[in-house]
């Protein structure tokens, strides 16, 4: 797929809602920007966590856990990211 976007006067980049759904990227997630010669690859940090960290936020408006709870899940899922990036 082919799209053509602008930077902003800030320089930034909008990435097309489409693309942003399709890889369910929400407002917050990390993203990797690699340069490959001219070209940039761009990808999420790890999308198995982003993906758990997702879901984990749609139970949480539909069930409204503790704080504690969602403090504990995102401190033992920030240390499951550090060992992976490790």
């Amino acid at each position: 797929m082919n799209i053509t976007v602008e930077i902003d006067r800030n320089g930034r980049i909008l990435i097309p809602s489409k693309i942003r759904k399709s890889r369910n990227w929400i407002p917050g997630t990390k993203l990797v920007i690699n340069e490959k010669g001219s070209s940039l690859d761009l990808s999420s940090k790890s999308a198995k966590i982003d993906m758990a960290i997702n879901k984990f936020e749609f139970m949480k408006k539909k069930l409204s856990p503790s704080k504690s709870m969602l403090s504990d899940f995102l401190k033992f899922k920030n240390e499951e990211v550090k060992k992976e990036n490790e």
